[in-house]
């Protein structure tokens, strides 16, 4: 994450880093101003994050359609899913990983 803290490496991705930040007109940002006490340190995070203890349980489980008189009862598989992911990961992003759904 871009900061005032971070060392942009010495190859193709300071460039694009460069690019990236002054297309929305950070070019020239420190990411510290003093006046309004902003610090924006910036830091390292990893580009993949595993899930760990990850478990599955795949059920079947019914469903009612329709009004009382006229109801019927279709079964469905379910997924249940238990994971634990590191701080700073998003378990939406892992699950759209899983099910490959666009955003």
């Amino acid at each position: 994450m871009p900061g005032n803290s971070v060392k942009y490496p010495e190859n193709a991705m300071r460039t694009w880093y460069q690019e990236r930040l002054a297309g929305d007109g950070l070019a020239e940002c420190r990411f510290r101003v003093s006046s309004l006490k902003l610090n924006l340190p910036g830091c390292y995070r990893p580009l993949l994050a595993i899930p760990h203890n990850l478990s599955y349980q795949l059920r079947r489980a019914a469903f009612s359609h329709g009004a009382k008189k006229q109801e019927s009862v279709t079964e469905s598989p379910t997924l249940s899913l238990n994971f634990d992911l590191d701080s700073s990961c998003y378990a939406t992003i892992c699950l759209r990983e899983i099910m490959k759904c666009e955003t």
